[in-house]
């Protein structure tokens, strides 16, 4: 099974401006799109997808004040803080949060099962 790791970011700049402006400030490097149309955002260990996002709101959880979502997945073999994926999610909501607003999101697909169990 895997586990998702999502950043949030709200800003208007267009697709490309943010993969470039994530590459510039941690060194980062944009691959092509993905089949989905995603830019692929890529470190040593671990690969993001960049793309507009298409979840809701849930609760208090208002995710429609973010335009993109980083997302990257990884295996739940391990603990998901300590995956390369988180470490690199969280090393450009570091960089990015400087000047952006930013949300980083473990698991998003667990919180939607609980909430609709609940």
């Amino acid at each position: 099974m895997s586990r998702s790791i999502d950043l949030f970011i709200a800003t208007d700049l267009p697709l490309e401006e943010v993969a470039a402006l994530i590459a510039t400030r941690t060194g980062l490097e944009v691959r092509q799109r993905s089949a989905d149309g995603a830019l692929l955002i890529a470190g040593r260990d671990a690969t993001a997808a960049l793309a507009v996002h298409g979840h809701a709101d849930e609760g208090d959880l208002r995710l429609s004040r973010y335009r993109y979502a980083l997302t990257a997945t990884t295996e739940a073999t391990h603990h998901v803080g300590d995956t390369p994926q988180a470490m690199m999610l969280r090393a450009i909501a570091s960089e990015l949060g400087r000047e952006l607003s930013v949300l980083l999101v473990v698991d998003l697909q667990f919180r939607r099962q609980h909430l609709a169990a609940g």
